[in-house]
């Protein structure tokens, strides 16, 4: 039987050393969402999506989302996307709109939107901070639409006590529902820290959504002795559902100075 792969890039990649009296700076990248259906000219996208900040006293450096899609149908000379966050009406002045491609073909197309100066605005703590994307097409349909968010900052070298983080929902565009067959991560997991994950699965794109352990329970968790294992997820609470998301923990070391690195989530799952 066929088997499907979904990673989603959630790199806690180090670009400097830190010490105990010196500042560090960290980039992540985290998948916003995705649209598997062609979305028509005039038609707005929302996607909410968030961010977990493991650190203390994080200082916003630069946020830049990425959009890749298709073009195509174009209706007018220049079509258009008008991008913004938690803006659903496009009136503030973080609203951008982006020019794409005028050929009337079918055009991939790749943007980048600064969101630097409102995510620092916002985020000033350790934690889940959430959010919306907004996007909205204008003279052309869009395929295949996707959006990632990368943030680089500067933080305190000490780790919050733990955190989590809710993924995007993933559609694996079986309408009958997937078999979801193991969970995997890869990364580091220094000495006496943890990486663990709860996984839920819906026939709505919007839930509900009961993110629990092998046994069903919301209270157990599946953790992978190392990175690189796969670990089974239990088929009786989560196969022959269309849409999936889950959940990942993480705490450091006992003594707060090291975190796991968690550079990519793999969900293996077969139609």
């Amino acid at each position: 039987m066929k088997l499907k792969l979904f990673l989603l890039s959630l790199s806690f990649l180090f670009l400097a050393a830190f010490s105990a009296h010196a500042a560090a700076m960290k980039q992540i990248q985290y998948f916003v969402g995705q649209e598997t259906v062609l979305r028509n000219p005039g038609d707005q996208i929302d996607m909410p999506f968030t961010v977990f900040i493991g650190e203390i006293q994080p200082l916003i450096k630069s946020a830049e989302v990425e959009i890749r899609g298709v073009a195509t149908n174009q209706v007018t000379p220049n079509p258009t996307l008008q991008v913004s966050i938690d803006d659903p009406t496009f009136a503030q002045a973080r609203a951008k709109t982006f020019v794409l491609d005028s050929v009337q073909r079918t055009d991939p197309f790749k943007i980048r939107y600064d969101a630097t100066s409102y995510l620092a605005s916002v985020i000033n703590e350790g934690g889940n901070w959430s959010f919306t994307l907004n996007l909205k097409l204008d003279g052309a349909a869009a395929s295949l639409l996707s959006a990632k968010i990368r943030l680089t900052y500067t933080f305190l070298p000490k780790f919050l006590t733990s955190g989590q983080l809710d993924s995007s929902t993933y559609d694996t565009q079986v309408p009958e529902g997937a078999g979801y067959n193991a969970i995997m991560w890869k990364g580091q997991l220094p000495a006496t820290s943890r990486v663990q994950f709860q996984f839920a699965t819906s026939n709505s794109p919007s839930g509900p959504w009961n993110f629990a352990g092998p046994d069903g329970l919301p209270t157990s968790y599946y953790e992978p002795s190392d990175p690189d294992i796969p670990i089974r997820i239990s088929p009786a609470y989560h196969n022959n559902m269309r849409y999936f998301r889950y959940r990942i923990i993480l705490k450091p070391s006992n003594s707060g100075l090291a975190s796991p690195r968690v550079d990519d989530v793999i969900i293996n799952w077969s139609p």
